[in-house]
């Protein structure tokens, strides 16, 4: 439980990144205590603002925030880069097998045939520029996941008020611990359905004899 100084810190954290237009999604307590649990797991449990910053960017993906009111994702600068990173060895890849196969600029009506045979037969790995690309679009794909587990929880609803949101607390904390379980993003999301499915499972009633 953090004292009344980690508190604080939260709170002033908080403040922070309310003045930057970034607010958490009211109710849900998930947040925190997936920053928390962050911040136990990985940063010997020293809760300072810095330290919630950096759980916060790691965390990002499974986050939930108020619409028109999200962090920008951490790792977006990461992401373009590889995809250029990935663009522009493809072309350097090209121009030197031009220059290998002995083709010029102008010899247009040549290069456009090698252009063809050469799509046709690149490799899957080009000098690491499809790797690149793999490992952005990778990164989004997990995203997907977790937006998709998180989604599960929000739109949640249980058959009264006070059941939806004790349900769905249930789904965070599963989510959560999925999370620092190191699961992956597929098997939080697949998680958390199961774990909302376990809440329509009729049992039947003993019958006493």
């Amino acid at each position: 439980m953090p004292t009344q100084e980690q508190w604080d810190a939260i709170a002033r954290w908080e403040l922070k990144l309310n003045e930057q237009g970034i607010f958490f999604e009211p109710g849900c307590a998930g947040n925190i205590g997936l920053i928390l649990g962050y911040i136990t797991n990985n940063l010997r449990g020293e809760l300072t603002e810095t330290n919630l910053e950096i759980a916060r960017k790691a965390c990002h993906a499974a986050l939930r925030f108020a619409p028109g009111y999200e962090a920008p994702d951490p790792r977006a600068d990461v992401k373009a880069k590889a995809k250029a990173d990935a663009e522009e060895l493809d072309k350097k890849r090209k121009r030197d097998a031009a220059v290998k196969a002995g083709i010029g600029p102008n010899q247009s009506k040549l290069k456009t045939e090698f252009d063809r045979n050469e799509q046709a037969n690149k490799p899957k790995l080009a000098d690491g520029s499809d790797e690149l690309a793999r490992m952005a679009l990778t990164d989004l794909t997990n995203d997907a996941f977790m937006r998709e587990a998180n989604d599960i929880i929000a739109k949640h609803r249980g058959p009264t008020h006070g059941r939806t949101a004790a349900q769905q607390e249930v789904l965070c904390k599963e989510r959560d611990r999925l999370i620092k379980a190191n699961a992956t993003p597929i098997q939080v999301r697949d998680g958390v359905r199961k774990k909302q499915n376990s809440f329509y499972e009729f049992v039947a009633p003993k019958v006493k004899r």
